[in-house]
Order: structure tokens, then C-alpha cells, then sequence
């Protein structure tokens, strides 16, 4: 048994019973390539994200950032696939003196140095402060290659699913004070213990937030250009913490310590 297809769709090609079995068997798992991979529920851009900088920076930060799709909350998890750290003079340590932290749109993990997954909540609205994958790593003036990558999956639909690979690289390279001055917010004291002082040695404002190790927002506020604003810190529990200052599309970074 023959199948011709009409002139106009195929040139009068005629096909037998098992030609036309593998061209439908083509057909079905090309259509599915395209589905599989395409993403339904979340975006997340761009998937791979590099940095370079002198090994005496206190920290590398960069982030993908989160589209949610589906109209409603997600419940998600992050894995960690690969972690490739290759300190120049590690001394055996598979880290050395590296360390690294992960925020998620749930919750700051510090250290991440050796957390494998964590369960997190992309909100169906998510704001600009809780809608970013970000990864800061802590070269400690020791140079090197550091590649970690993390699949982001909706845990009920695990097929909806992004791999995210950061790739910093830390040059022996020394950094002058004026572009530490460009990468950093300035913080006296820190630690601190009552109070710190924090200054925007920028031109442009922008908004500042501390939130704590578990992602919980101690202040939000407005720091304008060339700035500073004291905060009082003596009923704070002491710990780490995270200080975010947001500009004009650009994010600065840094870590506090609180001590009593």
C-alpha cells in the first residue's frame, strides 16, 4: 500500500507504509525537542554568567534574574551540579581560603561553600528585591578559576527546568584603591556593635537593604548620591548580613557583621 501526498504539498512524492512510519516518528520527536525545551512556568537569564576581577576584591557578585510565567506562586528547588574550584595555591584544600554565598528569592545562604540544594518560593508577582539567583564568591586575595553550576526546577513539574553556570575567575592582578572605591560601599564600623555608618560614594541614589542570613529584611531604605546614613544596630542579633544597594540597573554588594 502506497500513500501520494497532492502535488502541491510533496511534488507527487510517494511513500510506502514504513517511510511514512519514520517520517511521522521524525515529526513527533522534533515536536517534542521543541516542547522540551521550551519553558512554560520560569525564565531564567542569562544561564551563564562570568566575572573577572583581581583576587584582592573583597567579593564577585552576579545574578540571573527570574521571570515567573505561570501566574501563581511556584514552589522550586535549586541543586548544585558542578563545583569546579580551583584555587592557584589551594595547599590540598579543594577550596583554599574560597568561600562563596547564594541568594535565592527566599532566602540568603551563607556560606554555600558546600550547601548542596534548597527549597525556595517564586512569587507570582516576585518584586525587584526577591526575583534573582545570586551567587557572590569571596576570592580571599587568593587568584584562581572557580565554575559552579546549579539546575533551578519547578519541584511538582521537574521538566520545567534551567541550568544556571557562574564562572568567575580571580587574576593575580592587583586592584587599585580607586576601583575598590567603584565596587563598594563604604562601612564603619565593621563590625559593627550599636551603630554603622554606611556611605554611597556614588553619584546616583539608590535603594539600600540589609536583610540577614536567612533572607529576613532588617532595612530598606533611599541613599542618595554621595551620602551616608547611620544605622543602629544594637538590638540586632549578631551576625552576618547582607547589604544591597540597587542603582540605576546596577547592583553593589557587600557583608556586614554585627558583634555585641
Amino acid at each position: 500500500m502506497t500513500a501520494t501526498f497532492p502535488a502541491g504539498l510533496s511534488c507527487g512524492l510517494t511513500l510506502k507504509n514504513s517511510q511514512m512510519k519514520y517520517f511521522l516518528h521524525f515529526f513527533f520527536f522534533v515536536a517534542m525537542a521543541f516542547q522540551a525545551g521550551a519553558q512554560t512556568l520560569f525564565s531564567l537569564s542569562p544561564q551563564t554568567v562570568t566575572a573577572e576581577k583581581p583576587a584582592d576584591f573583597f567579593t564577585m557578585y552576579s545574578y540571573a534574574t527570574f521571570e515567573n510565567l505561570s501566574g501563581t506562586d511556584l514552589n522550586m528547588r535549586w541543586v548544585r551540579t558542578l563545583a569546579a574550584p580551583q584555587p592557584l595555591n589551594g595547599h590540598g584544600i579543594e577550596w583554599g581560603e574560597w568561600s562563596i554565598t547564594l541568594q535565592d528569592p527566599t532566602a540568603w545562604h551563607n556560606p554555600a561553600t558546600d550547601l548542596d540544594s534548597a527549597d525556595f518560593v517564586l512569587a507570582a508577582i516576585p518584586e525587584e528585591s526577591n526575583n534573582k539567583f545570586i551567587m557572590q564568591f569571596y576570592p580571599a586575595n587568593e587568584p584562581g578559576h572557580l565554575i559552579v553550576k546549579y539546575k533551578v526546577f519547578v519541584i511538582d513539574n521537574p521538566s520545567e527546568s534551567v541550568e544556571i553556570t557562574f564562572d568567575y575567575t580571580a587574576s593575580v592582578v592587583s586592584a587599585t584603591a580607586s576601583e575598590v572605591m567603584m565596587e563598594q560601599l563604604i562601612l564603619s564600623s565593621n563590625p559593627a556593635n550599636t551603630a554603622v555608618a554606611v556611605s554611597n560614594p556614588f553619584e546616583l541614589p539608590g535603594t539600600l537593604t540589609i536583610t540577614n542570613s536567612t533572607g529576613k529584611q532588617f532595612l530598606t531604605k533611599k541613599l542618595e548620591g554621595k551620602d551616608s546614613l547611620e544605622i543602629p544596630t544594637g538590638t540586632w542579633p549578631a551576625g552576618t548580613y547582607q547589604v544591597l544597594f540597587q542603582s540605576t540597573g546596577k547592583v553593589y554588594v557587600t557583608r556586614l557583621v554585627v558583634m555585641h
